[in-house]
This record gives C-alpha cells, sequence and structure tokens, in this order.
C-alpha cells in the first residue's frame, strides 16, 4: 500500500526504535557534485541562480548536502566498533 509520508513516519515513531525524520524542501548539491540523470542536471543548471534569494525567504526549509550529511551523522551519535 502506497502511503503519504506523514503516515509513513507516524508508523516508523510508533516501532520500538528512534527514528528521525528529515523533510527539507531543497537540498542544494555540493559544487563539485554532478548527477548522472541529465534532467536533473538541466533542473540544477537552470535553478543555481535561485538558491541564495530562496535561501534568504524561506532559510529554514533549504539546506545544503553537507550540512544534511553532518546533521545525519550528529543523530545518530557516536558509533562504537564491536
Amino acid at each position: 500500500m502506497v502511503q503519504g509520508q506523514g503516515p509513513s513516519e507516524n508508523e516508523l515513531l510508533a516501532m520500538p526504535f528512534h527514528a528521525y525524520m528529515f523533510r527539507p524542501a531543497y537540498i542544494r548539491p555540493r559544487s563539485d557534485a554532478v548527477s548522472k540523470t541529465a534532467p536533473y542536471r538541466r533542473t540544477y543548471r537552470f535553478t543555481a541562480w535561485l538558491y541564495p534569494l530562496l535561501r534568504r525567504i524561506v532559510r529554514k526549509h533549504m539546506t545544503k548536502t553537507e550540512h544534511l550529511g553532518r546533521a545525519v551523522i550528529a543523530v545518530v551519535g557516536p558509533v562504537h566498533e564491536q
């Protein structure tokens, strides 16, 4: 059964382990990252100029790949080898 984000997230949160949700509206790719998918490459190329403007307007809904990666690592916490 296909569900929307909300119901899926609620089911994950109801499970006996910790679940965290990240829902940025826009993730800015690294400057040296190049998508293998042509439509994505075109989209990034044509919308790159919007990022500084949108960052000022809807800052809390936008992030960079570096920031998202650091946030995920911070949520996971220290990893202990066994």
